[in-house]
């Protein structure tokens, strides 16, 4: 801003302040904002970056290696059928059939990664579609759908995945893991919808939504919605790690991805017997598989903090490079100011 003072006597003075710009951020600005400066939200999206690499690179390394996934090898086994240890050979040491670790474990990555993400987010979309449904219409609707819920959630879902892979047989195994794990997770994303369904549909601007003419669909896809997401990401972020880990359960059970095929929960399943005199079999995939679901855990816990209107401080980086803190008030702090 200029202002200019000027007199029949006197030089004209000019004076140049810097306005100060108010400037307004969403929710999902200040989120982002909260992450950005959350140390374990930091690591924890490294790591996770990593093991998508590793599952997309798995051919680069196969290649470089010269050893396939699959590919069995005498000098990996001692004469006596023990396997061989981190050498030259095998980074990462060869398992009982002499098949190179470090390949398995990054084409075991695909398979971690392809079960928790597409599972997880079917389970997802399932669930907010039926929470809107049960939340938004109410009555009979929620009746039934909320009594569906709870039915799947009180399914030992484990014993009915082994009875219904024993079933499919090897042919669809991957489908239906992935079926099975959508199956029993969506109940618990439904839940959580439809109770913030029943409590946003009361707000003034749904029924501003009503009064113009608009349709069902329109009032929970495009209204109603967007302000559930926040709870639905910090969900999915939790929900992935689970995955994993069920579908590694299911391998390691013998029940899981069909051998061959390399899989982190099968390849601990075989490293039992050799645990005593090869570690790296049992060590190498237990670390892959710790360091995904604990990664994709600290994740979520990162983002569930990052959405808590509670979180009362957040550090924003001024042009000058000075961290500076800025109050974040929730209503009840405004209220208690007032």
């Amino acid at each position: 801003m200029i202002v200019e003072i000027g007199g029949p006597d006197a030089e004209t003075v000019t004076a140049i302040g810097a306005a100060k710009t108010i400037e307004g951020r969403s929710p999902w600005r200040l989120a982002f904002e909260r992450l950005r400066h959350d140390r374990a939200a930091i690591a924890s999206s490294v790591v996770i970056v990593l093991i998508a690499l590793m599952a997309i690179l798995a051919p680069l390394v196969a290649h470089l290696t010269g050893h396939g996934p699959d590919t069995q090898y005498s000098f990996g086994r001692s004469p006596a059928g023990i396997p061989v240890g981190p050498g030259h050979h095998f980074l990462l040491g060869a398992d009982e059939l002499g098949r190179d670790v470090l390949v398995r474990i990054f084409y075991g990555a695909r398979i971690s990664l392809l079960v928790g993400v597409v599972a997880s987010s079917l389970a997802t979309a399932v669930g907010v579609v039926i929470g809107l449904a049960a939340g938004y219409f109410g009555r009979v609707v929620d009746t039934i759908l909320a009594r569906f819920m709870d039915a799947v959630l009180s399914l030992p879902y484990l014993i009915f995945a082994i009875a219904l892979v024993s079933v499919v047989g090897n042919s669809d195994r991957l489908l239906v893991i992935i079926g099975v794990i959508a199956f029993f997770s969506f109940a618990s994303v439904g839940r959580i919808v439809r109770g913030q369904v029943l409590s946003i549909k009361e707000k003034e601007f749904v029924e501003a939504a009503h009064a113009l003419g608009a349709g069902n669909l329109r009032i929970m896809f495009v209204d109603i919605l967007p302000n559930v997401l926040a709870p639905v990401i910090v969900y999915l972020t939790l929900l992935i790690p689970a995955s994993i880990v069920f579908e590694a359960t299911l391998s390691f059970l013998s029940i899981g991805i069909v051998p061959p095929t390399p899989s982190w929960g099968d390849m601990l399943s075989e490293a039992l017997q050799y645990y005593q005199v090869a570690w790296w079999y049992l060590i190498f995939p237990g670390l892959a598989l710790l360091a995904t679901t604990l990664a994709f855990n600290l994740l979520g816990d990162s983002v569930r903090d990052a959405f808590d209107p509670r979180y009362n401080r957040l550090f924003t980086r001024k042009s000058a490079g000075i961290f500076t803190a800025t109050a974040v008030l929730s209503t009840t702090d405004e209220d208690s100011a007032v």
